[in-house]
């Protein structure tokens, strides 16, 4: 046993109430949307840089911009991800008339790089060592029984390369459908989570609440399971119907707390850069059922057909049947007339006819007699008309529309930036980090390559955020004088 060298300090492992958390961890968020002023704050440096990428990021959640790329470069180990997660928490904190920053922290090699798998071990580490069985009888050597694993079966290339087919035959490259899943899986997961928390708030907080604390955290629960299954519009609306916050929404929950004239308080009214205040609880049901939509392409193969059928049709029928030999019309053919409806018509034809011959200015007996004729005319046609005859009249129109809704990854290309619209729409400003690399073997062309495919959503609809090696920028920087100024 070492003895312990007495110059040697002794190091106390002891967690302190009052530590500094690590920025975006479970109990920095806690403290930063809980009713206490002390908003977490550790030893942390602040540059210049640190100061530029704080401000580029409330401009994007105050709406000035709608898409923001930031690269940070350093060596591994310097203090990437915390910096980011560092700058991101410091706009959660500063941000109180804008949306709400969501944080989206993803894996950079699987995303950019196909060739990222994990490493593979040594055949002496795979191999399991060897069993030896003795014999019942000592005069018998022991049996060594090696047992060897069977060699990994490797599948088959699929044909036609990399990529996956859409339903019409057409293919994806590798790099956007890897990107595309991985970003609409951290989103809709992302705003779930995000709402989930808060909801605790909202349930002691809200005026609007028609539940007692109990009934909504049993309400939260069971939000909480429906999410991971991917709710239509309607159940999503139960629950906030019946939580009371259709109108007035939850989102804005996650503000941090503040001081003031002594008491503690917090803004969770929308801010007008996201809508309108009265239906922002529908603005989140909507965005929610939106990337669920999406996610459903990911984690299922969903089909749809939507069948829609007009009909409209119109028919009259008179025909003209003159009775035979006194036979008189059947009951169930005809509904009989009473004699005032038989009569009325044709003594308004006479009438009309009698009272026309009047005002006429000729007062002649023999006019008033050829309107008196005309007037019996038109009263005996209108009877024979009425008692012997129908008339028949058909006119139909039909229309018939059948739609089959195409669930493929080029769906969500077309709905990522509607998607990105609606959780904006929601009240968060969604921010996407691509961690990690620096582990990339050929960063530069792998991300080179991931721009390209994405650069309409990297630059215009969201903010991301690249951390890389140090090497990357330099190689960036060089290629860039090389090039005159076109570095991608």
């Amino acid at each position: 046993m070492t003895a312990t060298p007495q110059n040697v300090p002794r190091v106390n492992y002891k967690l302190k109430d009052d530590g500094a958390p690590e920025p975006l961890s479970r109990l920095a968020l806690r403290k930063l949307r809980a009713f206490d002023e002390d908003i977490p704050k550790g030893g942390h440096m602040e540059s210049d840089s640190f100061k530029r990428v704080v401000y580029e990021l409330l401009r994007y959640c105050h709406g000035e911009i709608d898409g923001l790329s930031v690269l940070v470069a350093g060596q591994r180990g310097a203090g990437k991800t915390t910096l980011v997660k560092l700058a991101i928490q410091r706009v959660m904190t500063e941000c109180t008339k804008g949306l709400m920053p969501l944080p989206l922290i993803l894996h950079g090699p699987t995303i950019i790089d196909p060739k990222a798998v994990a490493e593979k071990p040594k055949e002496s580490e795979m191999a399991p060592p060897p069993v030896t069985v003795a014999a019942a009888d000592a005069a018998v050597p022991p049996i060594v029984v090696v047992n060897n694993p069977a060699p990994p079966v490797t599948p088959a290339p699929a044909p036609g390369g990399n990529g996956s087919a859409n339903a019409d035959g057409s293919k994806v490259p590798e790099e956007k459908e890897r990107a595309l899943r991985l970003i609409v899986t951290a989103l809709y997961r992302g705003l779930s989570l995000a709402l989930y928390d808060a909801w605790l708030a909202a349930a002691r907080e809200a005026p609007e609440r028609r539940r007692t604390e109990h009934e909504l955290l049993a309400l939260r629960a069971h939000l909480d399971l429906r999410l991971e299954r991917a709710p239509d519009p309607d159940v999503l609306r139960k629950i906030w119907e019946r939580a009371g916050f259709l109108h007035s929404g939850v989102a804005f929950y996650l503000r941090p707390a503040t001081k003031k004239d002594g008491r503690t308080v917090r803004d969770s009214k929308p801010p007008e850069i996201a809508g309108i205040p009265s239906d922002q609880g529908i603005r989140e049901i909507v965005a929610l059922a939106s990337c669920a939509d999406a996610y459903r392409v990911i984690i299922s193969k969903p089909q749809e057909i939507l069948a829609r059928k007009q009909q409209s049709e119109y028919a009259q029928e008179v025909k003209f049947a003159m009775p035979q030999g006194g036979d008189k019309k059947k009951d169930d053919d005809t509904k009989p007339k009473s004699a005032a409806e038989k009569v009325t018509p044709p003594v308004l034809g006479t009438a009309a006819g009698g009272l026309a011959a009047v005002v006429a200015q000729s007062g002649e007996i023999t006019t008033l007699a050829a309107s008196v004729g005309t007037g019996l005319l038109v009263w005996l046609g209108s009877w024979v008309a009425m008692t012997y005859g129908t008339r028949t009249a058909r006119q139909e129109m039909r229309r018939e529309l059948t739609m089959d809704i195409k669930w493929d990854i080029d769906r969500l290309e077309r709905d990522l930036p509607l998607l990105l619209k609606r959780v904006k729409d929601a009240g968060f400003a969604p921010i996407i980090v691509l961690d990690e690399l620096d582990k990339v073997d050929n960063a530069m062309q792998s991300l080179n390559n991931f721009l390209k495919l994405t650069k309409h959503i990297v630059t215009d609809q969201s903010a991301f955020m690249f951390l890389t090696n140090r090497d990357y920028y330099e190689n960036l920087v060089a290629k860039e004088q090389l090039d005159g100024g076109r570095a991608l």
